[in-house]
């Protein structure tokens, strides 16, 4: 019985190895370059501008901020349309660039 409890300690043990040596999850299917991307008030950002959907196709790329469509290189509340990819907008904001990334849409609701 000793024997049997010693062997399943050190298979819990050798089996935990990997998690807590494993610093840092990486996401295989996450873009390249997307560290620096306001998601959400929290990240420290003020929130001026806000990116509710984009379309990037092969003849355009579009997206609506603050609630209006616009395209590379337009004006928003001061801020010029830099890049739009399918993840975020590239923003340049007093000449700093800022990607900000579509706000999270909650689809869930209460069935009546």
């Amino acid at each position: 019985m000793c024997r049997l409890t010693t062997i399943l300690l050190i298979g819990c043990c050798v089996g935990a190895l990997p998690a807590i040596a494993e610093p840092d999850i990486v996401d295989p299917m996450r873009p390249p370059n997307t560290k620096n991307i306001v998601s959400s008030p929290a990240a420290g950002h003020k929130r001026e501008w806000v990116v509710s959907q984009i379309l990037v196709s092969q003849r355009r790329r579009l997206a609506v901020v603050n609630g209006r469509m616009v395209g590379v290189g337009d004006l928003v509340n001061g801020a010029r349309v830099n890049a739009i990819y399918g993840n975020a907008v590239k923003l340049d904001i007093n000449g700093e660039s800022v990607l900000i990334a579509p706000v999270a849409r909650d689809i869930k609701r209460q069935l009546k």
